[in-house]
């Protein structure tokens, strides 16, 4: 940690000179930024500009451009941190994990063929029918139910073809659920205080990796199988049979583990918006009785497409992202310190009217004019540079595939979106709303 009575270096402008609210000393406006971030950042930003000080030891960012530079430059003058290190001790394991962290990455790219997604799309849609059947006419949690049946696709499109595929996917909620407490407790991040909420997210992931390290086993002892690939970790051991099992497992349960709580996370404020706007929900209909492996194409789900990036938009899952600085460095004429944060938001980036026309207003169509319609570096719903979220190939397919299971055969039974109270902790998602469908002949029937 750097020292609060550290100044400039060399003379530069340093992060003392950044202007920001006075705040307390020590913890600047820590406390009032907690009780309310976005008020925060909307309050201050006007006054203090695109680089806020919010304390001794982090810097809030609000310009396009300064947000990609950061981004861009991750894994080099910046890290990703989480809430799951603690101290100088497990920064070191997160800055020598990176090589492994990136190649797991490209490794997934490589399972993101046509041939496996194609797969997926036909296995994934029966299993999602059936999901929704199981939870049809039953009061629910929104987010709850959003994330499992987003969860269910993702770990298909990985694992769909494995014998022990709901024990693996039993154990990747159970993951998903402990690392979320992490990320909103409160608990501490000092490496010498007790951390039991930690302590049993860090259990489970151990399970988790032992468990996949016994899937990764049996389906290299059948390598070769002579057979197309079923999934993405057959698609893997095809490409990479040669590779080290410890990196297959990265893969496996880097795909898992982190894309499908932000897609259920956008999923959630979909229906909420599909509800407010129900002439949507036809068009949407009508785009979907299209076969499911056009899903791949684009420009067959015009509308589809439009809806589910203006929900991005406005309900960016990924709400409040953030580096570490690992070496001293310059941002934006400033001298940003070793250990330094920067943090900045999606939320506020996506309703700055610097770079969008009436960014308070839901308007899908804005996606159908045929040009991008915001400025550059504007639009960021999975991040950007080379720790962009794993989930932004593969989640705009997974969300789809939820729609069609969904919309085709059921209606929603929604509250209206303004009782949707937003929760911003580590994803954006609405707190407590509860959520039914019901099958459509149903409704008719009962209509008559």
């Amino acid at each position: 940690m750097f020292s609060f009575f550290k100044k400039d270096k060399n003379k530069l402008p340093s992060i003392f000179d950044i202007p920001g609210p006075k705040g307390k000393f020590l913890i600047g406006d820590a406390m009032r930024f907690d009780e309310d971030p976005v008020g925060w950042m909307l309050e201050t930003k006007p006054e203090f500009g695109d680089m806020v000080r919010l304390d001794s030891e982090t810097v809030v960012i609000h310009d396009a451009g300064l947000i990609e530079k950061v981004c861009s430059e991750t894994n080099e003058d910046y890290i990703l941190d989480n809430a799951m290190t603690a101290g100088k001790h497990g920064r070191k394991k997160l800055i020598d994990g990176i090589a492994e962290w990136m190649q797991s990455r490209k490794y997934l790219g490589k399972a993101l063929n046509r041939h496996v997604l194609t797969q997926h799309i036909g296995r994934a849609g029966v299993s999602l029918e059936r999901e929704v059947d199981k939870r049809s006419d039953q009061e629910q949690d929104l987010f709850d139910a959003s994330q499992n049946l987003l969860g269910c696709a993702v770990a298909d499109f990985v694992v769909g073809a494995d014998p022990e595929f709901k024990r693996i996917f039993d154990a990747v909620e159970e993951v998903f659920w402990a690392s979320l407490n992490v990320t909103d407790s409160e608990e501490t991040r000092l490496p010498w205080m007790p951390r039991p909420i930690a302590k049993r997210a860090e259990r489970l992931n151990k399970e988790l990796v032992e468990l996949l390290h016994q899937v990764v086993k049996r389906r290299l002892a059948e390598y070769p199988r002579n057979e197309a690939p079923r999934d993405a970790l057959d698609q893997l051991i095809e490409g990479m049979h040669d590779a080290p099992e410890e990196q297959l497992v990265a893969a496996v349960r880097l795909m898992m583990v982190t894309a499908h709580g932000p897609s259920g996370s956008i999923f959630s404020w979909c229906l909420l918006r599909l509800a407010e706007h129900p002439e949507y929900i036809e068009k949407i209909r009508e785009e979907m009785d299209r076969d499911a492996k056009d899903i791949l194409i684009p420009s067959k789900f015009p509308n589809t497409h439009a809806f589910l990036k203006e929900t991005m938009r406005m309900h960016p899952s990924n709400w409040l992202m953030g580096r570490t600085a690992q070496r001293d460095t310059m941002l934006g004429g400033y001298l940003i310190p070793e250990d330094c944060r920067i943090l900045f938001s999606p939320f506020v980036l996506h309703r700055d009217e610097r770079y969008w026309d009436r960014p308070e207003e839901f308007d899908p169509e804005r996606w159908l004019t045929g040009k991008a319609p915001h400025k550059e570096n504007a639009y960021i719903p999975f991040g950007s540079g080379p720790r962009i979220c794993p989930g932004a190939l593969l989640g705009p397919i997974q969300l789809m595939l939820g729609l069609r299971a969904l919309l085709s055969r059921y209606e929603l039974i929604l509250p209206p979106l303004e009782t949707a109270l937003p929760m911003h902790s580590t994803l954006l998602r609405p707190d407590n709303v509860k959520c039914r469908w019901v099958l459509r002949e149903n409704l008719q029937k009962q209509a008559v």
